[in-house]
């Protein structure tokens, strides 16, 4: 059974989470039910290009319009993958399995990397991180503040 709705509306597609807009302004993508979605900016028929069971959530489009950054449990732990915008291809960026909390994954100016909040619980903090677009290991741009001193590491 394929799922496709119709949007003719100007308002915000409804029930839709945070959409992303390709470069060139013609194509939507967002997440509705753990099921991501494209949609020609001017409304029309919504596909989805994710479904089944793993929540897929946060769409971002890389700088060349060619990748779909975004978030997903497919692996077991909520990790960051890639696929193209008709949903093929997906990849598994990132490869941790202690099911991180990720929020807002974005694209770096030159498409070679993710960028992406990372909510540690026990700390009550976010870091910024980035990992390759090709894989491996990530490192924290801006760390949490060590609790007292106010420094960043």
């Amino acid at each position: 059974m394929r799922r496709a709705a119709t949007y003719t509306g100007t308002a915000p597609v409804p029930g839709a989470r945070l959409a992303a807009l390709t470069p060139d302004g013609r194509t939507l993508a967002f997440a509705i039910l753990g099921d991501i979605y494209v949609l020609g900016a001017n409304g029309g028929r919504a596909r989805a290009i994710t479904r089944g069971l793993p929540v897929d959530t946060q769409p971002a489009f890389s700088p060349d319009g060619r990748w779909i950054a975004f978030l997903s449990d497919r692996s077991g732990a909520e990790n960051l993958w890639v696929m193209r915008p008709d949903g093929k291809d997906a990849r598994q960026v990132t490869l941790h399995d202690d099911d991180p909390i990720f929020v807002s994954p974005s694209w770096t100016a030159d498409g070679t990397g993710l960028l992406v909040s990372r909510y540690w619980p026990d700390r009550n903090a976010y870091e910024l991180w980035r990992y390759p677009v090709s894989g491996g290991a990530g490192e924290v741009v801006v760390a949490n503040r060590t609790q007292g001193t106010g420094v960043l590491w």
